[in-house]
């Protein structure tokens, strides 16, 4: 939450703010509070279900647009470090924003600030990413520092994967 409340970009989906909601025993079992991050609603959804359902839109623009946000992403010394389909929503105007960065972090000289927990790995181990679009360095463990090559890896396969449902 921290670092997205730190963006500002076209392509990044906008941070509103987030609200509490006190724990109720009929809406939480375990008690806690509920935290909600807000942003604007994405009546078209994410890329992939966007792309499927409107087989002829400009999909370079898309692409375009996606870049742009990872772009400026990298110039802050951020990676994503889950790019997917699912995580590009559409605006109204059909334009691409990045979303969800829950396992984004900070950059510097190619080591992590540690804003989330430092690693594409958990202190136990556990991957933090989806794994199907994740850098092989990363799922292998040959690597366990995120990167802004990564991150471009997980855009490949996005493309991939995308070109591969339209055939």
């Amino acid at each position: 939450m921290r670092l997205w409340s730190l963006l500002d970009h076209p392509n990044i989906l906008p941070f509103l703010g987030y609200c509490f909601s006190p724990a109720t025993p009929h809406d939480n079992a375990d008690g806690n509070a509920i935290l909600s991050l807000v942003s604007p609603f994405m009546e078209r959804g994410n890329a992939f279900r966007y792309l499927r359902e409107h087989p002829s839109v400009d999909r370079l623009s898309i692409l375009e647009g996606l870049l742009h946000g990872i772009s400026y992403l990298h110039s802050m010394n951020i990676v994503h470090r889950d790019i997917k389909g699912s995580n590009v929503l559409i605006t109204e105007s059909g334009s691409a924003v990045l979303a969800d960065f829950g396992v984004s972090t900070f950059l510097e000289n190619n080591r992590d600030l540690q804003l989330n927990s430092g690693a594409s790995f958990t202190s136990s181990g556990t991957i933090r990413g989806s794994l199907r679009w994740m850098a092989p360095e990363l799922v292998l463990g040959t690597s366990r520092t995120p990167s802004k090559g990564s991150d471009m890896w997980s855009v490949g396969c996005t493309l991939m994967v995308r070109h591969m449902l339209s055939l």
